[in-house]
């Protein structure tokens, strides 16, 4: 039994090598291809508003069972600013108004499409509540306990649409 806890220590290893490595970087492969369907679906649906100057309800739906389909506990942000020009005493004042997600919500719930006008900018931003089995892995074995949910994917611009 010479150097027999060697030879333990050896076998551990090689089974984390060969097994829990490959599967650690599967798992992270599956969270970009993930990550990369979200991008591609919020590219899809912001362009959709940017072109069209408007958001529908069904779009809206379509995009959020999309999105929850493959990502469990996202939280999407939605935020639409625009630009208003006031004229006070002084002169010409530019005033951005931001409107919510609640509020954007609030209008397809009642009308079924929100209106944006030329130059407007919409935004959207996704979380994830909850980390991915990849992050969970790994933060155990750097013994952290604090999950820090950064945006998953971002993505925005101005609306082109002309009538």
């Amino acid at each position: 039994m010479e150097h027999a806890f060697g030879k333990v220590a050896a076998i551990l290893a090689a089974a984390v090598l060969f097994f829990f490595l490959p599967s650690v970087i599967a798992v992270q492969r599956q969270e970009a291809v993930i990550q990369l369907y979200v991008w591609e679906e919020t590219v899809r649906m912001v362009d959709t508003v940017r072109n069209m100057g408007s958001l529908s309800d069904r779009q809206y739906e379509q995009y959020l069972s999309n999105i929850t389909a493959v990502l469990d506990g996202a939280e999407i942000t939605m935020v639409h600013t625009a630009d208003a020009i006031h004229c006070e005493q002084e002169g010409l004042e530019t005033v951005q108004k931001v409107v919510s997600e609640e509020q954007i919500i609030e209008v397809l719930e009642q009308s079924g499409r929100y209106v944006f006008q030329k130059g407007d900018f919409f935004r959207v931003a996704v979380r994830k509540k909850f980390p991915g089995l990849a992050e969970r892995v790994l933060h155990a074995f750097s013994f952290s306990e604090q999950w820090d949910p950064a945006v998953y994917v971002y993505y925005g611009g101005s609306v082109r649409y002309e009538d």
